[in-house]
């Protein structure tokens, strides 16, 4: 029995969630939702049979359950680095070609979906009306969409409380909102630019008979697909695809990631964040990652100009040594694992007079030069490996340690969003998050990645080792990520 279902209706109810709104989810949400069904059956006096089978035909008891269970909670502007993305390089290439010919109109399609009780949309909306002032021929188009239908009618409303408008500041309040008492509501010339509509994504696939046919400049889908199961995903980024522009922009949440799922976009670095950008292929097309990534130099911030690496975007680079050069370096990693530090850098240092930029080489450099406390050479060499591939997880996985040990933490949670960015799977890479979120206070962001690392790691083997760990079995790291959990819910923790 599971909170009033048998084993078999509480699988049948599991598969009614999946297939109805594509959620991946725990144990724990699954009681959770388990209760909030339990609700519903004493109000409508239905046994747990005959509520399973109104859940799954009855579109109306549907829509009520969903919204009884993705209630969300956000505020304008979150995770202002990406917003920051979006007003210093994405906005100025519109801007651009619209002050090339301002006597020509032109319209900006944008798509929030998963857009909750609508502050994103409005947010975006406020920035595009702040850099378009001055070109009043051009019109942005938002939409927003979301499942729950209760967070829709909020986001029409447009009324919010002071704490959703902790990131707007006082001028763009005093502009853009109308205070009444404690509440704030969204201007008409915003509202005006916004319109919100009940889409369920997983129930694709979507095109101009669901939206304009002109196709989408950006899409914000930002914290959405972390909850859904990976067929889910991988089904919905060619939807997204196919009702985008070409060059168009896609920006999903901090912590989630395309690889693995889908190449059909470019994701574009920046100092502290990932975009991607469509390429040019069909859906249905075969990608592969020959196609150069797309990259902003750390150095400048956000330049107005893109520029390409060389090598493969994802693929690590093959590296073609002779029968002698690789043998150094296999000598060089067996004298790294019995600890004999200053042999294997002696042996590396002089293979790499002859091979500067092997990522293996430097990989392994990174390591000794780490355990030999000398940081700022090991985050150098760590330089060179990224420089080569820059989406490999391990390189900002080591990185992300060597910052926590010179106590800079902020760069080490960046450092580990870009692993998970890379590869959103890493149960080690969650688990070191959530101790960081734990240290400084951030209780919920900790909660989340300790929860994420049992979750990825309770379909293993308990004795099977984790990738990153330098030998911790899964087992070991659930039952640390359980300790961790229940260290917090002890009264007084802090």
């Amino acid at each position: 029995m599971v909170m009033g279902f048998t084993d078999l209706q509480f699988k049948k109810f599991k598969q009614v969630i999946a297939e109805g709104i594509g959620l991946h989810c725990s144990s724990e949400r699954l009681s959770c939702f388990s209760m909030i069904a339990m609700e519903r059956m004493k109000e409508l006096e239905l046994p747990p049979w005959a509520y399973l089978k109104r859940l799954e035909e009855d579109p109306t008891e549907f829509e009520c359950f969903v919204n009884l269970i993705t209630v969300g909670e956000t505020y304008f502007f979150r995770d202002e680095k990406q917003f920051d993305i979006l007003k210093k390089f994405v906005i100025p290439k519109y801007v651009q070609k619209a002050a090339a010919d301002p006597g020509k109109a032109g319209k900006i399609n944008i798509w929030s979906a998963g857009v909750s009780t609508g502050e994103e949309a409005y947010g975006i909306a406020i920035l595009f009306k702040e850099a378009f002032k001055d070109f009043p021929l051009w019109t942005v188009s938002i939409l927003g969409t979301d499942i729950n239908t209760v967070s829709l009618e909020t986001a029409r409303k447009g009324i919010y409380q002071s704490r959703s408008l902790q990131n707007v500041c006082e001028a763009d309040r005093e502009r853009y909102f109308i205070q009444t008492g404690k509440t704030f509501e969204v201007c008409d010339e915003i509202k005006e630019m916004v319109r919100f509509e009940r889409l369920n994504l997983v129930k694709g696939p979507y095109g101009a008979e669901n939206f304009s046919p002109e196709g989408f400049d950006i899409v914000f889908c930002r914290n959405v697909t972390i909850y859904f199961e990976v067929a889910v995903i991988k089904r919905i980024i060619p939807w997204f695809h196919r009702v985008m522009v070409k060059n168009g922009y896609l920006f999903l949440g901090a912590t989630e990631s395309l690889w693995g799922i889908s190449n059909l976009f470019h994701p574009i670095e920046f100092p502290h964040a990932f975009i991607y950008q469509r390429q040019n292929g069909t859906a249905s097309e075969e990608m592969t990652f020959s196609v150069p990534m797309l990259v902003i130099p750390k150095d400048t911030g956000h330049p107005s100009e893109l520029c390409t690496t060389t090598e493969p975007s994802v693929a690590s680079p093959s590296v073609k040594n002779g029968p002698g050069q690789q043998d150094a370096l296999i000598e060089s990693r067996k004298a790294y694992e019995h600890k004999e530090y200053s042999k294997a850098l002696e042996m590396l240092n002089d293979y790499m007079k002859r091979k500067t930029e092997d990522p293996e080489a430097a990989m392994l450099k990174a390591h000794i030069l780490s355990n030999q406390e000398q940081y700022e050479a090991a985050l150098k060499c760590l330089d060179v490996v990224l420089k080569k591939n820059n989406l490999d997880a391990q390189a900002y996985y080591l990185k992300a340690i060597i910052f926590s040990k010179m106590k800079a933490l902020n760069k080490a949670v960046d450092q580990y969003k870009k692993a998970l960015y890379v590869n959103y799977d890493l149960a080690m890479v969650h688990f070191k998050l959530a101790d960081l979120f734990r240290i400084s206070g951030d209780r919920p962001q900790a909660n989340r990645h300790y929860q994420e690392t049992v979750r990825l790691l309770k379909t293993q083997e308990e004795q099977s080792e984790v990738t990153l760990s330098d030998g911790m079995t899964a087992g070991a790291l659930i039952n640390a990520a359980h300790l961790a959990l229940s260290k917090m819910e002890e009264p007084g923790h802090e």
